[in-house]
């Protein structure tokens, strides 16, 4: 059973990243990596922390999907729902 939990755990996960990176990949018109962010932050009017927590987001998505995985709970659903949340008031204007 808890093995059966924590895949479960982490299929989810996976499927967050993968909605998340299409979603900004939406945004930007093009796909996004973690080597090529810089010009698509610099081009938008974010916080600095916004900013600095799409990066670690590519980051640790190039972790997840590229280098084997790794260790999720500080990156669970929770922080990302916040990333989202902090990019929806970006897209509405409330800053």
């Amino acid at each position: 059973v808890d093995k059966l939990a924590r895949g479960a755990q982490i299929n989810a996960y996976q499927r967050a990243l993968e909605q998340l990176h299409r979603a900004l990949n939406e945004t930007a018109g093009r796909s996004l990596f973690v080597d090529n962010i810089d010009p698509f932050l610099a081009n938008r009017p974010i916080p600095p922390g916004l900013a600095a927590m799409t990066r670690e987001f590519f980051q640790v998505s190039r972790n997840q999907f590229f280098a084997g995985g790794g260790p999720i709970e500080h990156y669970s659903i929770a922080w990302m729902r916040d990333f989202c949340r902090a990019w929806r008031d970006v897209e509405r204007g409330v800053t």
